[in-house]
């Protein structure tokens, strides 16, 4: 049952990027924002890139019942950093001049920073998942990567 939840939630998290990315490609056309969210594509692309990757383990069947379990919190923290990213993205755009004003004055460019760098730590951890996964079984090699909750890690 886990297998199938992580599944699922690789899908999903497939089509939030999607949105994120539409929102993102909307707060570059903005001037104002272009250096905030200069990266920010190309980081996407890449943890597009690597739940592809994941998906094709399933697919492959190179991933265990066990190592799938793991990684449903991991995805599950994705999705949740990827919401609050949308969430920033959004209100950066938003039509209301209040809104815009209350964004520049309260750390847009920080918190922006902030939603990178924890989508790009759990980016990693899942490439480094994938990676272990697929070298299985190879002498020297460990598929035992635990995960945690971030923020208990950094």
């Amino acid at each position: 049952m886990e297998v199938l939840g992580a599944v699922a939630a690789v899908a999903g998290l497939l089509d939030v990027i999607a949105r994120t990315a539409k929102l993102v490609q909307d707060c570059t056309s903005l001037s104002r924002f272009t250096d905030a969210t200069k990266g920010l594509d190309v980081q996407l692309n890449l943890l597009r890139s690597v739940l592809l990757d994941i998906d094709n383990g399933w697919k492959a069947k190179s991933l265990s019942a066990k190592e799938w379990g793991e990684l449903n919190p991991v995805l599950k923290e994705l999705r949740e950093e990827l919401e609050l990213l949308n969430k920033l993205l959004a209100q950066a755009i938003a039509p209301n001049l209040l809104k815009r004003i209350k964004m520049s004055l309260f750390g847009f460019e920080k918190k922006l920073k902030d939603h990178m760098l924890r989508t790009e730590q759990i980016k990693s951890l899942l490439a480094l998942k994938m990676t272990a996964g697929i070298h299985a079984g190879m002498p020297g090699m460990s598929s035992s990567i635990p995960f945690k909750r971030l923020s208990t890690l950094f």
